[in-house]
């Protein structure tokens, strides 16, 4: 990538056959997560060779792009407070940690998430737990209740599955909480998605 005095990007894509189609998204540090674009596409050039183009190019080349869809993805163990959690090595996904040693009562908070507009979001949760278990999130120390969520039996500790919620939420910046009902589960990650 190229940071050009117009303050655009160029990426090159290298020799690409005429008529050929690139799919992709950026993904963009913010605080102790990121935020993923929607898929873009662009279709080469005519006459094949290399194309480079800013992403904020409206070439006629460029065949459709959407606006980005808000994405924050959060590391489980990225949080700025927590009660009687622990941290280990995952298997999921290869590398990183996971919390775990969750009991009854145990919580977790995110500080600065930032909600960009008001409306709905899925909230999905990376979770693992032998028997299943409930846990319940919230925004500022509980002051805003998102609901419950049920985890079915994984089977394992490091058996991965993801479950979701659907919430209103209002725009802002919160801390993002998670509490523990009942104890038997690990988290791995949590993704806001604007829906």
């Amino acid at each position: 990538m190229t940071h050009n005095a117009d303050n655009s990007n160029t990426y090159n894509l290298g020799s690409i056959p005429a008529g050929a189609t690139v799919r992709y998204f950026f993904t963009i540090a913010q605080g102790a997560g990121a935020i993923d674009t929607a898929w873009m596409q662009f279709n080469c050039c005519s006459g094949g060779g290399t194309s480079s183009t800013p992403a904020s190019s409206s070439r006629s080349s460029v065949a459709s792009s959407t606006a980005p869809v808000f994405t924050q993805l959060v590391q489980a163990e990225a949080y700025t407070a927590m009660s009687g959690v622990q941290t280990d090595a995952t298997t999921d996904g290869g590398t990183g940690q996971y919390v775990g040693w969750i009991d009854a009562n145990d919580w977790m908070a995110y500080a600065n998430i930032t909600i960009p507009t008001t409306g709905s979001y899925r909230i999905e949760y990376r979770v693992a737990s032998p028997s299943g278990a409930t846990f319940s999130s919230d925004l500022n120390a509980g002051s805003i209740q998102l609901g419950s969520v049920v985890i079915g039996a994984t089977g394992g500790w490091q058996n991965w599955t993801t479950v979701n919620q659907t919430v209103t939420l209002n725009a802002g910046t919160y801390s993002f909480g998670i509490f523990a009902q009942q104890a038997g589960w690990n988290i791995n990650w949590f993704r806001i998605t604007k829906l």
